[in-house]
């Protein structure tokens, strides 16, 4: 598996060929290690389990919090909150974050329109 080091977002599964992580959470070794395993957990799965993994990780409060606190620090790995980005090797879409921003905005047109 191949790491590939970026100075923006917080790590990104590319396909199932590599991972991008943000050399910054070097900083942070727990914190490293966590989302490291988190998208090797992306590499060998398959399909709609990734969804399974994304809210497994949603859930994990401390290292949500540890993120956050992280993306203050370093403000380029908000960039991780975009469904669409551009990663080394050409724009990526992240199909957890498609999906959940388009429930989101379903629910409220929902609402606005009740």
């Amino acid at each position: 598996m191949k790491i590939v080091e970026t100075n923006y977002g917080i790590a990104n599964c590319i396909g199932n060929k590599y991972i991008e992580i943000n050399r910054d959470l070097k900083k942070y070794p727990e914190l490293y290690k966590e989302v490291l395993a988190h998208e090797k957990e992306h590499l060998e799965s398959k399909g709609i389990f990734d969804f399974k993994i994304e809210f497994k990780n949603m859930l994990n409060f401390k290292k949500q919090f540890q993120l956050l606190m992280f993306s203050f620090k370093h403000p380029k790995s908000f960039r991780q909150m975009s469904p669409i980005y551009l990663t080394k090797k050409g724009w990526a879409i992240d199909s957890f974050l498609t999906s959940f921003y388009s429930i989101m905005l379903i629910g409220m047109l929902g609402v606005l329109i009740w």
